[in-house]
């Protein structure tokens, strides 16, 4: 059906009333490995991001929040920024998902914080494996 549908013009980049997601942030969301590769090979935007949170909630960001390794890999071969999804995948303890991330070139510094913050210990072994600074993070003081 998804063909039909792009054949027929309907938008790549559209976002949806009901959850503010394009189709191909949907598609990543819930782990749709040959829908998302038919929207990106469609054209679909791999850094358009769902409306109202920021910028930050991308087709790759969702996939690594929700441990969907196959999705991640064809949006990191589409070119995705890689930066925020490792500190959500290290967050939540995802490591296949860390580790593709990392591999692919992510930081590692602020996401060895957000693993040890949530207790996961082989994250954070992997990163500081992959040279992650041991190093205290300080917030910026406000003046």
């Amino acid at each position: 059906m998804l063909p039909a549908l792009l054949e027929a013009g309907a938008g790549l980049d559209i976002v949806s009333h009901s959850d503010r997601m394009t189709p191909l942030i949907s598609a990543a969301t819930w782990g749709h490995v040959a829908v998302v590769e038919t929207l990106l090979k469609a054209g679909a935007a791999v850094e358009k991001a769902a409306d109202g949170d920021g910028g930050n909630c991308t087709p790759i960001y969702m996939a690594a929040r929700n441990d969907h390794f196959e999705v991640m890999a064809a949006l990191i071969k589409a070119g995705a920024d890689l930066n925020w999804p490792v500190y959500m995948a290290a967050r939540n303890g995802h490591f296949e998902a860390m580790a593709a991330l990392i591999k692919a070139g992510a930081s590692v510094d602020l996401p060895l914080f957000m693993a040890e913050q949530n207790g996961h210990f082989e994250v954070m072994a992997a990163l500081i494996t992959a040279g992650a600074g041991l190093d205290p993070i300080t917030p910026p003081t406000s003046q």
